[in-house]
């Protein structure tokens, strides 16, 4: 019986994955295929990475090479390490809001209470709907902002 039960949930498991990418698929072969005869040539071949090329290349002479690559990389390794020093200081501030005690520990109530708090803009001890939706937009702006599910 342990077994079957194993051997549906390997099964419900691995048709969930095959359909999650079925459709990624779809998509990709109705946006590449552009004269619909179901395969993909090379001159229809374009992966989501246009302009590449053009974003690396420093000189604009229409090549990359890997001088170019390496400084890109260099620049872009700059570009995160300031945002996760944004991100240190973000949580240190978040941290210390939520440790009222001041012990150098955040307990599950300091933590949900700091939550609430931010939410709260009134600080009348409620949250609204209104509170509620302004906390969901900052957090997809946040998100977006910093490359996530929504941002690039």
């Amino acid at each position: 019986m342990k077994r079957l039960i194993t051997a549906f949930a390997i099964l419900l498991l691995t048709s969930g994955a095959a359909n999650a990418t079925a459709k990624p698929l779809e998509r990709m072969m109705k946006r590449m295929d552009t004269d619909g005869d179901g395969v993909i040539s090379i001159d229809e071949f374009n992966p989501r990475r246009e302009g590449i090329v053009e974003r690396i290349d420093e000189n604009e002479d229409g090549v990359v090479t890997l001088d170019e690559i390496n400084q890109h990389i260099a620049y872009r390794e700059a570009e995160m390490a300031e945002k996760i020093a944004e991100m240190r200081q973000r949580i240190q501030q978040h941290f210390d809001d939520a440790d009222t005690d001041a012990n150098g520990m955040v307990t599950e109530y300091e933590a949900r209470s700091a939550a609430f708090n931010r939410i709260d803009e009134d600080g009348n001890g409620y949250l609204t709907e209104d509170e509620l939706r302004t906390a969901g937009h900052d957090m997809k702006r946040h998100r977006r902002h910093r490359g996530g599910p929504d941002g690039v």
